[in-house]
C-alpha cells in the first residue's frame, strides 16, 4: 500500500514538472511571452505575447505562432510599462524603456513554415558586394526603411526606399551609442561598444563602420574597412 502511494505521488510530481516545463519555461511550446535577445546581447526583450509555438534559437530573429492579431499583440505589449510601442498598419515597433535600455525590436506577421509572426532586434545579415559568405550582422532602423521589412538581409550598396530624415537616422544610431560623422553623401556610422560576449565586448560578428548614402528618397549602406 505504501509503495502504491509513493508511486502515485511520484507520478503526480513528474506530471506537474512536465506541465510546468511545457507551459511555463519552454521556448518551443505554449508560452505567454516571446523572448528576444537585444542587439547588444546585453539582455533580452520579454514580449507578453501568447504563443503556441516558437523557435528556440537565441538569435536576432525569432519566429513564433500566435492566434493573436497584430493589434491584440500591440494591446498586450502596451500594458507593460517597461516597453514603449508604436503600432503601424503592418508592423509594430517596441522600445525597451526599462533601466536596461535594450533598444528597439520590430514585430510583423509573416508565414514561415509553421510560424506566422517574426520578431527581430533590428539586426540584419549584411550581404557584401565582395564576400558572399559573410555572416556579419548590421544594425538597421527597419521602421525607417519599409522595403526591408520581412527580408532580414541587407544588400551592400543597394538603394532602398527611405521615408524619413537624416536626423532620424542619426538619432537612432546615437541612441545605441554609435559615433556619427557627416559625409558628402550622408553619414558615417561607427560602433565603439560592440556586443557583449561573456564579460567582454566583441566586434567579430557585426559590421562596425559603414556609410549610409542618402539620395532623395533612397538610402544605401556601404561597409567601411575590412571586407
Amino acid at each position: 500500500m505504501r509503495n502504491n502511494v509513493l508511486t502515485i505521488l511520484l507520478t503526480v510530481v513528474l506530471l506537474s514538472l512536465s506541465v510546468c516545463f511545457v507551459g511555463c519555461n519552454s521556448t518551443t511550446g505554449r508560452n505567454n511571452s516571446v523572448y528576444l535577445i537585444s542587439y547588444r546581447h546585453d539582455g533580452q526583450f520579454i514580449l507578453p505575447i501568447k504563443v503556441s509555438k516558437a523557435d528556440s534559437a537565441p538569435d536576432s530573429t525569432r519566429h513564433f505562432k500566435s492566434k493573436m492579431s497584430l493589434y491584440e499583440i500591440y494591446e498586450s505589449i502596451s500594458a507593460d510599462d517597461k516597453l514603449y510601442i508604436v503600432y503601424c498598419d503592418s508592423y509594430i515597433i517596441v522600445q525597451d524603456i526599462s533601466v536596461k535600455n535594450l533598444g528597439y525590436c520590430i514585430i510583423y506577421p509573416k508565414q514561415v513554415d509553421k510560424f506566422n509572426y517574426i520578431a527581430n532586434n533590428m539586426s540584419y545579415t549584411f550581404q557584401s558586394e565582395t564576400n558572399n559568405f559573410s555572416v556579419l550582422e548590421i544594425l538597421v532602423p527597419v521602421h525607417l526603411i519599409p522595403a526591408l521589412i520581412g527580408n532580414n538581409v541587407l544588400i551592400e550598396n543597394k538603394e532602398y526606399e527611405f521615408k524619413s530624415t537624416i536626423e532620424s537616422l542619426v538619432s537612432f544610431y546615437e541612441y545605441y551609442g554609435f559615433n556619427i560623422q557627416y559625409s558628402q553623401n550622408g553619414i558615417i556610422v561607427t560602433d565603439t561598444i560592440g556586443r557583449l560576449l561573456g564579460d567582454t565586448n566583441c566586434f567579430d560578428d557585426t559590421i562596425n563602420s559603414f556609410e549610409i548614402i542618402i539620395h532623395d528618397s533612397t538610402v544605401a549602406f556601404n561597409q567601411i574597412g575590412s571586407k
